[in-house]
């Protein structure tokens, strides 16, 4: 259970960071 916690984190974790880096190359 705390694993599959851990792996649900970690892909909001990435779409953060995809959207924080799509973000910035829009308004470079």
């Amino acid at each position: 259970y705390r694993n599959n916690y851990k792996l649900s984190a970690n892909k909001v974790i990435n779409c953060f960071i995809r959207f924080i880096t799509i973000y910035r190359e829009t308004f470079k």
